[in-house]
């Protein structure tokens, strides 16, 4: 998780910031995922290459990565002071635990050659990439 430069609590609102040097890389592309029915899991993907931050600035959203080696690690994102980094070769998914916004910054521009939708072909190309 990252922490944001400044959290800033002013009468009934907070600004959180994540800028500059925090970035771990140039944001090319911000989408919001929303609508999703609470209890559904979306995702069921890596990337060969893109790097992403997620964040929920509404609502809770559980995210679980998988690097293909058996280490899979749960991260619950309910506030919008949470901000996860989730680099390539990572297979990940989000089920939505309420009604939420998934935001996601990204490092590249869609590419859907970029993604692996299949697990096995994940852990085939996870598997290449510690051979490297």
């Amino acid at each position: 998780m990252l922490t944001h430069s400044q959290v800033i609590v002013h009468q009934n609102a907070k600004l959180c910031v994540l800028e500059g040097a925090l970035l771990p890389f140039e944001v090319r592309r911000v989408y919001c995922i929303c609508g999703v029915a609470v209890g559904a899991t979306r995702g069921f993907h890596a990337h060969k290459t893109l790097e992403q931050l997620l964040t929920a600035p509404a609502g809770r959203i559980d995210v679980e990565t998988d690097d293909g080696r058996g280490n899979k690690e749960l991260y619950v994102l309910d506030s919008p002071e949470k901000v996860l980094y989730v680099g390539p070769s990572s297979w990940h998914t989000m089920t939505w635990r309420s009604e939420a916004v998934l935001m996601v910054m990204a490092s590249q521009e869609y590419d859907p050659g970029d993604y692996i939708r299949g697990y096995e072909e994940f852990l085939a190309f996870a598997a290449k990439e510690r051979s490297v």
